[in-house]
C-alpha cells in the first residue's frame, strides 16, 4: 500500500507492466455506452461514431427502437451525461431513434447537464419516445436538453439538416389517493432553443386520463395534463434567425373530472420567442374535460 515500507538488502530487477484501459465516455447510445476501444465505430457498421476530442457524434443511416439507457426512472435512447461539454450530433443519410419503454420519463435524446446540444449535417433525424404503460404520471419527450439541475442550461441549436423530434402518447389511469396527479408529452423541451437552418418539426402526442381518482369521501384530486411542440423554460428564449420550424401539440382529454384545480393545456409553442428569418408555426390541439365537472 501507500503506506507500506519495503527495505531491500540486495539487488532486484522491477518490471513495469502497461495496462490498456478502455476509457468510457459520458455518452449512451442504443443501450451501449460509447469506450474508447469502440468509439470510431460504435456498432462496427459504419453508421455510429464519436469523435471525444471534438465531442461530435456522427450518426449514418442509423435506426434504433429499444428501451435505450435507464437513469434513475428515466430511460432514454440516446444520452449525454457530461456536465461541462456541449454535444454535437452532425446527420448523414436517413437516421431514425426510438426509445420504447414503461418508466415513469421516457426520452428520445436526453441531455441533462451540458451547456449545449447542436444539431447539424444534410441528413435527417426523426427521434421519438414510447411509453408503454398507463401510469398516473410521467411524461414522454422526443427531445430534452436541460434539467432539474443544470441551472438553466440546456440550448438545443439547430444548424442545419431536417430533425423531427416527436413526444409518446401519454395515458394515465388517473393515479392514487394521494393528491396531485400530472402526464405530459413534448416534442422538444428545452432552455433554451436557436434555429439558424434546416427544419425542426416538434410534434407533442395525445395526454389522456381515462379516469381521475376520489378519496373516500368522493372528493377528486387534480390531474394535469399537457402536451407541447415546444416548451422553452421561463429562464430561457427562442431565437429563429433562419430555417423552418414547424411545432404542432397533441389532445389533451381529462375524463371524468370533478376537481375544479385540475388543468388540461395544449400548446404549439410555449415560452419566449423571437423571430429574425425563416418561417415558423405553431399548432395546438384540443384540452378537454369529459364526464365531469
Amino acid at each position: 500500500t501507500a503506506d507500506t515500507t519495503v527495505q531491500i538488502t540486495k539487488d532486484q530487477t522491477l518490471f513495469a507492466r502497461w495496462q490498456n484501459v478502455d476509457t468510457p465516455y459520458d455518452l449512451y447510445i442504443g443501450g451501449t455506452q460509447v469506450k474508447k476501444s469502440i468509439a470510431a465505430d460504435v456498432f462496427g457498421d459504419g453508421k455510429v461514431s464519436y469523435d471525444p476530442n471534438t465531442n461530435t457524434l456522427t450518426l449514418h443511416n442509423y435506426t434504433y427502437s429499444g428501451s435505450g439507457t435507464v437513469l434513475g426512472t428515466t430511460r432514454s435512447a440516446l444520452l449525454y451525461e457530461g456536465k461541462e461539454d456541449s454535444l454535437t450530433i452532425v446527420l448523414k443519410g436517413t437516421n431514425k431513434i426510438e426509445c420504447v419503454a414503461d418508466e415513469y420519463n421516457v426520452y428520445g435524446i436526453r441531455v441533462p447537464y451540458a451547456e449545449c446540444l447542436t444539431i447539424k449535417g444534410d441528413g435527417s433525424l426523426e427521434v421519438s419516445s414510447s411509453r408503454t404503460s398507463a401510469t398516473k404520471n410521467g411524461a414522454g419527450y422526443g427531445i430534452r436538453v436541460g434539467g432539474t439541475y443544470s441551472n438553466g442550461k440546456g440550448t438545443l441549436v439547430i444548424k442545419s439538416g431536417t430533425v423531427i423530434a416527436r413526444g409518446s402518447d401519454m395515458k394515465s389511469v388517473g393515479g392514487d389517493k394521494s393528491g396531485y396527479n400530472d402526464t405530459r408529452s413534448y416534442g422538444v423541451s428545452v432552455y433554451g432553443l436557436v434555429v439558424s437552418g434546416g427544419s425542426l418539426t416538434a410534434i407533442g402526442g395525445d395526454v389522456t386520463y381515462t379516469t381521475c381518482t376520489a378519496t373516500s369521501s368522493g372528493k377528486y384530486y387534480a390531474h394535469d395534463g399537457y402536451s407541447y411542440g415546444i416548451l422553452c423554460d421561463s429562464v430561457g428564449e427562442m431565437i429563429v434567425n433562419g430555417g423552418t420550424v414547424t411545432a404542432t401539440a397533441g389532445n389533451v382529454t381529462i375524463n371524468k373530472n370533478q376537481s375544479s384545480y385540475s388543468n388540461a393545456n395544449s400548446y404549439g409553442i410555449y415560452g419566449y420567442l423571437t423571430v429574425h428569418g425563416g418561417t415558423v408555426t405553431a399548432i395546438c390541439g384540443t384540452a378537454s374535460y369529459v364526464g365531469g365537472t
